[in-house]
């Protein structure tokens, strides 16, 4: 079944909330793909700004917790990670899994949560802050076409 041009603008702009482009829970390229009901949006990156879980241990907090208010970066300790100093600064609690999200277009450090959802969430809305929407009715049948077919793939 081939969809024509006027199906497919009408499912895109259906689309109620911003949603990320992935295949599972992985990027298969280093491009982020945004689609909205009004375009898409499209950046490149060097690699997929979420990664995780990260846990730490309650003996590796309070190792880490000490060196951070003494000021000691830790080279001393090496079974324990840059993660896990961020981890403690970030205010995390041992013992339980979370996922990072850090882009080097964002100003701020990295940002921590549980909820891996709530990282996308920041991502989708970096990406619509950062670049042009591509409006669905200004592109070419081709490019709507794979913009479609990306579509496909998002989080629903």
């Amino acid at each position: 079944m081939t969809v024509d041009r006027k199906q497919m603008l009408d499912e895109l702009k259906s689309i109620e909330d911003p949603k990320l482009i992935q295949e599972g829970d992985f990027q298969s390229d280093n491009i982020l793909r945004i689609v909205s009901s009004q375009g898409g949006y499209r950046l490149e990156i060097d690699a997929f700004p979420i990664d995780g879980p990260f846990e730490i241990s309650s003996d590796e907090y309070t190792e880490m917790s000490k060196l951070d208010e003494e000021g000691d970066d830790g080279d001393g300790l090496l079974d324990l990670s840059e993660d896990q100093l961020e981890m403690v600064q970030a205010g995390c609690e041992p013992e339980m899994p979370y996922y990072r999200y850090q882009m080097d277009v964002r100003a701020e450090g990295p940002v921590f949560s549980e909820d891996r959802d709530e990282l996308v969430t920041m991502l989708i809305e970096d990406v619509m802050d950062l670049v042009d929407c591509q409006l669905w009715d200004e592109m070419k049948d081709t490019e709507l076409e794979d913009w479609y077919t990306w579509s496909t793939y998002a989080d629903s």
